[in-house]
Order: C-alpha cells, then structure tokens, then sequence
C-alpha cells in the first residue's frame, strides 16, 4: 500500500493478469472513501466472462474436483478452465452468483487487488483494479476505517502475501517439470457409443498442454524419487486427476446453451476449446 500522496513512477504486475484492466497503487489519499458496492451473493459476478482463471499448485487438490487444470500460454502457466469458448464461465450463474459448494480460485478470492513491483524501491506495493465496476464511495465493504485499513483490507492484504508466495513456489514446481520435459500436447474427446457396442468420437473437446502419463512413464527412479522428495507427484497427479472435468465442462455448456453436442453420425475436426 503507497504512503498517502506517493507518487509511484513505475510497477510491474508479475506474469499475466487476467481480469485487471486499470491497477493503481492503493491509498488513502485516492480510494479513502471507497470500497465494494457489492453482496456476497455477487461479488464474483465479475467472473462471469471469465474462461480461465490463473491458479496457484497449492490450489490443485481443491480444484482438480472442479476444473481441468492445464498449463498455458509461454510460460506454462497453471490455469483452471471454467468455459469452453472465449467470454464464457459455466459456474457463474444468470442472476451473478457462484455456483454453491464449489471451490473458487484464489486469484478470483483476492480481486481487485494485486501485488505489484516497485522496481525502484525493491518491494512490492499493494495495488487496486480501479477498473471494477463495484468499486466506489458510500460502499458495502469500506477499504478504510478513518484512516486505517479495516479488517477486510487487511484480511486482504494478508490474503495477497500468502498468494505471492504460492505463486513463487508455483514457477519453481513449472520450471522442474519443464527441465524433466514432462510437459506434452494433450486433448480431450466427446464420444458415443452405439447400438453395437462401438465408440465413435463425435468431437474434440480441447487441445491443451499437460504431463501425459507416458511421459510420467518415462522417468528414472531417481527423477520419481526427486518429485516426491519435493511433493510435485501429488501436484502433478492432482492435475492428470483434473482432466476428468472436461466432461463436466461440456455438459454444463451444453445445459447453458454455450455449444451444442454433434449427434449420430457428425463429427468436429476442430476443439471447441484450445487452452
């Protein structure tokens, strides 16, 4: 959080940041008299455009329940999948709310703030997306009390630290499994099978990056013991585990009227989804 009136040249918001349109330093001087204008039954309706959501490896367990988690983009960067096509989350609901009982990522949890890098003063500085449509004055949820945080910025701000350092911890896990070149294109189908017991794969439901059990296969003892020695074998079978709900993905499209499922004999060449 900047000091009251600093002026802060220049921040950079660590890897992508999906989401944030307009971040700026948090302080009093500027945002003393704002904060959410929002219920808790919809302060994640903001999400509901949102077909991927960035996520953090101590998150996996959780979410590997829900979404398929893949790495994308060039920095292999863990994702949870929450649509099929662009502009699309098929667990926010018409009237804004989540979906109940399902595990939302963190990095939703903690918008619309977000760390960023001071370069010239080595830290980081507590940022808000001014962007987001719930903020403003006479608000639900104040920032400040007086001129102090209230108990939900600091929850908060405490909130952004822990996120940080899971994030850290994330890029090493990304970087280990890439130096083992575990890492492979991967898809998932749609598939039928008909009155004579043969499967037919009606359509491609997505091409993503992953680790292939194959490439699991591959290892050396010494690679396996090392990836269980630094607890990476649950994180990467939470993620294989995961895939499973591209299925789930698919018909809670289709319930949502997002996409439509080939019928007997058609087929789709092209992934309705590429993450």
């Amino acid at each position: 959080m900047a000091e009251n009136g600093e002026q802060i040249p220049e921040l950079s918001i660590s890897g992508n940041a999906p989401l944030y349109r307009k971040p700026e330093p948090l302080n009093f001087a500027q945002h003393g008299k704002l904060g959410l204008k929002t219920t808790p039954d919809t302060m994640l309706s903001f999400l509901k455009g949102a077909s991927y959501l960035p996520c953090v490896a101590a998150e996996f367990a959780h979410l590997s329940r829900f979404y398929p988690i893949v790495f994308a983009g060039e920095n292999y960067m863990p994702i949870a999948v929450t649509g099929l096509k662009e502009g699309q989350n098929v667990f926010v609901r018409e009237d804004g709310t989540y979906e109940p009982h399902h595990y939302v990522p963190g990095y939703a949890r903690r918008y619309p703030f977000i760390f960023a890098n001071n370069p010239e003063q080595g830290q980081s500085v507590v940022c808000l997306d001014r962007a987001h449509e719930a903020i403003g004055e006479n608000p639900d949820i104040p920032f400040f009390n007086g001129e102090e945080p209230t108990d939900y910025l600091k929850r908060t701000i405490e909130f952004l630290h822990v996120f940080e350092r899971d994030r850290i911890e994330t890029d090493k896990l990304v970087a280990f499994l890439r130096e083992l070149d575990l890492f492979g294109d991967m898809q998932s189908d749609y598939s039928t099978r008909g009155p004579d017991g043969n499967v037919t794969v009606n359509a491609r439901v997505a091409t993503f990056r992953g680790v292939p059990e194959e490439k699991m296969r591959e290892l050396k003892p010494e690679q396996l013991q090392e990836l269980h020695k630094r607890g990476y074998l649950a994180l990467i079978y939470a993620h294989q585990i995961s895939l499973l709900n591209w299925s789930n993905l698919l018909h809670r499209s289709v319930e949502r009227g997002f996409v439509e499922l080939p019928t007997g004999e058609q087929k789709t060449e092209e992934p309705i989804a590429q993450a």
